[in-house]
């Protein structure tokens, strides 16, 4: 699994404007956007929030 670190890297932007990317704000340009979205898609980024909620899931069951 790919970090948010690992985009950065990768794509050459700040580990600050992937974050914004990921949660959704605004804030950075529809070109850094676009880079990582696109290298998060293809590296199939998974949020660790997304991940724990998933597993507190399956524990309960």
């Amino acid at each position: 699994m790919i970090t948010m670190t690992e985009i950065a890297s990768l794509t050459r932007v700040s580990q600050a404007d992937v974050s914004k990317v990921l949660n959704g704000n605004s804030s950075v340009s529809p070109e850094t956007a676009k880079k990582v979205l696109d290298c998060a898609i293809e590296h199939q980024y998974h949020s660790h929030i997304l991940s724990l909620k998933v597993w507190l899931a399956i524990k309960r069951f």
